[in-house]
């Protein structure tokens, strides 16, 4: 679930106004979050192609994390428009130089047999006729993935996909890190380019 809202604060008759972005997360998303949008705060700052949104608060309680917003559009809605050469190839840059930036303080987790994991409840959940089959396949998947972590030191998203890339003035914003984790940036790639090939919202 994920909302966005204008905060306005008045100070010295001088009103300010910024866009907060409120997300409900699954609550083993919650541990280690702050530490890890540190880090990625961290390797933002030094970054020449992309930004990230700063961290205000995480309500434990409620399972609430509320971000700046970035402004800008996002990729997924730039992509329904005839002339989106720039905005691919910035995000591009943005995307070749976090990968290429060292993980370091990053945790490491095998994230792509955790979302074979979530899918399979999923659809479990919405699909109990077809309990054998999925349960099959989740196994034969989870079976074949090999876990290439352990030789790569990249930052990988671990949930990129055209709508997580926002494109401001003269900056690209990447928000999102609740699946951030040291790994192969491989599985980022193949992630995008299913997003890309599935196409735009109609």
């Amino acid at each position: 679930l994920r909302c966005r809202f204008r905060a306005q604060k008045t100070d010295d008759s001088e009103r300010h106004e910024r866009f907060v972005y409120m997300g409900l997360y699954e609550r083993e998303r919650l541990e280690g979050l702050a530490a890890t949008s540190g880090r990625i705060r961290q390797l933002a700052a030094t970054s020449k192609h992309w930004v990230s949104a700063a961290l205000i608060g995480i309500d434990d309680d409620n399972a609430v994390v509320i971000w700046e917003e970035l402004c800008g559009k996002s990729l997924r809605e730039l992509l329904v428009t005839v002339d989106n050469e720039t905005a691919i190839d910035l995000c591009a840059r943005a995307i070749a130089e976090l990968h290429d930036t060292d993980g370091t303080g990053l945790p490491s987790r095998d994230s792509a047999s955790l979302q074979i994991s979530e899918v399979g409840s999923y659809l479990l959940s919405t699909l109990p006729e077809c309990r054998d089959l999925i349960t099959a396949l989740a196994q034969r998947l989870l079976q074949s993935h090999v876990v290439e972590n352990d030789d790569h030191r990249s930052v990988v998203h671990g949930d990129l996909h055209p709508g997580q890339l926002i494109i401001g003035e003269g900056q690209i914003g990447i928000i999102d890190f609740d699946r951030t984790h040291v790994g192969n940036p491989i599985e980022d790639i193949g992630n995008m380019r299913a997003q890309l090939w599935l196409g735009p919202p109609e």
